[in-house]
């Protein structure tokens, strides 16, 4: 299982990480799969996958939440413990992500660059443990 950020990194680029590591299914796990970023919104990212025979799917319940979000805008910090209590309550999302973990070679995608401050790092986590595989940042 692979994570990957598309902050300061060109589309292309980005699909060219996924190939290299093998990846043919890219899980989106932002709360809302759009972005500036021309190529790195949901219906383009889609489309873009198809072509490339990986499999596309976002999950917004593995994103942060907007009350997570509000607070790091209001007080500049991302609340860790928050978001790892909030992903206990989906367990539903989880189990869905991690049988797909299994089955297909994946990474998980959102915007920042460095995992160690994303919450896909967490949710990597989560489900490497579910599933038993190890995670590679991309």
């Amino acid at each position: 299982m692979f994570t990957v950020g598309y902050e300061k990194r060109p589309p292309h680029e980005v699909f060219q990480l996924l190939a290299e590591a093998g990846v043919d299914q890219l899980l989106d796990v932002r709360l809302r799969p759009h972005s500036r970023r021309p190529g790195l919104s949901k219906t383009k990212l889609g489309l873009t996958c198809e072509m490339l025979g990986m499999v596309y799917h976002h999950d917004a319940r593995l994103g942060t939440p907007a009350e997570i979000l509000d607070g790091l805008r209001e007080h500049g910090h991302y609340d860790w413990d928050g978001f790892s209590e909030y992903l206990d309550t989906q367990q539903e999302a989880l189990a869905a992500a991690a049988a797909s973990v299994e089955e297909r070679r994946t990474a998980l995608l959102c915007y920042e660059l460095r995992p160690e401050e994303c919450h896909r790092r967490i949710v990597a986590q989560y489900l490497g443990d579910i599933v038993g595989f190890g995670v590679t940042h991309l």
